[in-house]
């Protein structure tokens, strides 16, 4: 088959999964995914993607939750483990910001495996920005209840107003206006004042 087959092929595969529910699974062989990513690939360079590699590699992750690769797959596999990008789709964020997620070791215990899609359990401990941890599971409970907040809205707001509770307890656990009323501050002081007028600024923004 050439290339251009292969191509054709994808298109058509494109076309097809445009078409059927969102639950029903699609076979389809390796070289035409192949094609599909080649035809992505053209796709974002003639529309001047920012990121045309990073680009592609998402919207095939994200495919690849609609195709049947002869993978054995188990009740297990299905309700107690997620793929990166329904991991995306729960928390609004990227699949690369799960992948960084990932590297950061912010889902405790977990480790990649060389050459296969990441399917990190439901009960993994999920490191907040904040430093709290809890169930993986329950962070995604939380993020289904909050239609009006992303959860990296939230997740930065905790980590904010950790950090405001950092600097109050640092300071005998007094109020802003009260620590740095001061004429002569030092270069420590200004520097914190400075953090904390910095993260009640971006609390603002998030609100």
């Amino acid at each position: 088959m050439t290339t251009t087959e292969a191509r054709r092929q994808a298109k058509e595969l494109a076309l097809e999964v445009l078409g059927k529910p969102d639950h029903e699974i699609v076979s389809v062989n390796a070289r035409t995914i192949k094609g599909l990513m080649h035809l992505m690939r053209d796709y974002a360079v003639l529309t001047h993607a920012t990121d045309p590699e990073t680009e592609v590699a998402e919207a095939v992750e994200r495919l690849i939750n609609l195709i049947d690769l002869n993978e054995s797959s188990t009740p297990q596999q299905t309700s107690d483990y997620y793929k990166t990008s329904q991991l995306a789709d729960y928390f609004g964020v990227s699949v690369t910001a799960i992948n960084n997620w990932i590297d950061e070791g912010r889902f405790i215990g977990y480790r990649r495996e060389p050459r296969k899609h990441a399917k990190i359990p439901h009960n993994t401990p999920f490191q907040h920005r904040d430093g709290r941890i809890e169930p993986l599971g329950h962070v995604i409970e939380r993020c289904l209840k909050q239609e009006n907040e992303s959860f990296a809205s939230y997740d930065e707001k905790m980590m904010l107003l950790n950090e405001i509770e950092t600097l109050r307890q640092k300071y005998g656990g007094r109020a802003y206006e009260d620590i740095f009323n001061l004429d002569d501050p030092s270069p420590e002081q200004e520097q914190d004042a400075s953090r904390w007028r910095f993260y009640r600024m971006r609390l603002d923004d998030l609100s």
